[in-house]
């Protein structure tokens, strides 16, 4: 009877693990920014992530983590990814941001991004709503690998757009380069993104652009299929 069990259930725990894939990540950002805000003032933080892929079904967990001495962040996503065509994809899913041991309340947010795949320039078009803040955000983003028959480097740029709160308009401006190079079976990707915020996300009665913050980071990742 015993056999009769545990049999099966090998063979589909060796199954499923066949169709799982991990993918992970350490990294070392010089301030955590993000959709225009420093939410690090201007501090490094450790950056942890872990992503979960469950294969052919499309569904996918991610956890990633903020932390230096005052920021405790953690980022639970679970999202649904498949292809519509040879040259775009879409996720759909949710985000709970959780702030551990501080006094900071979890919000959740949904999100759709659709992305251009197989391209010379790869697009992305994020639209996020935090149903617990009421903020909407979108953003259209972009990269491209240049010089790559010397120095291959990957440069992208990216523009965010908030309505949250009284405010509507232009949240962002990133540029960014990265480097990535291979270390047996790990990745390590040296970066640089200057961020631009328009004075007006952070005063609505000023024009022009207020903070530009550079960002550096160095990443290292592994894992897959």
């Amino acid at each position: 009877m015993f056999k009769k069990i545990i049999g099966p259930l090998l063979v589909l725990v060796s199954l499923v693990q066949a169709q799982i894939g991990i993918e992970y990540s350490a990294g070392l950002n010089s301030q955590y920014f993000w959709r225009g805000y420093d939410l690090s003032e201007s501090k490094p933080v450790i950056a942890p992530e872990i992503t979960l892929n469950l294969g052919e079904t499309g569904i996918w967990f991610d956890v990633w983590a903020a932390i230096n001495a005052d920021v405790r962040e953690i980022d639970l996503t679970g999202a649904y990814y498949w292809e519509l065509s040879d040259a775009t994809s879409i996720d759909l899913g949710m985000v709970a941001y959780t702030y551990p041991g501080l006094d900071d309340d979890p919000t959740y947010e949904i999100f759709a991004a659709v992305y251009g795949t197989g391209l010379s320039f790869e697009p992305e078009f994020l639209t996020a709503y935090d149903f617990t803040l009421k903020t909407l955000y979108f953003d259209l983003a972009g990269s491209q690998e240049i010089l790559s028959d010397r120095f291959p480097l990957t440069t992208s740029i990216g523009l965010g757009l908030y309505s949250w709160d009284g405010y509507s308009g232009l949240s962002n401006i990133r540029l960014g380069v990265s480097k990535e190079y291979e270390l047996g079976s790990l990745t390590l990707t040296p970066g640089l993104q200057l961020n631009m915020v328009p004075q007006g996300f952070i005063d609505e009665d000023a024009s022009g652009t207020s903070s530009n913050e550079i960002v550096l980071s160095l990443i290292l990742s592994g894992g897959g299929e």
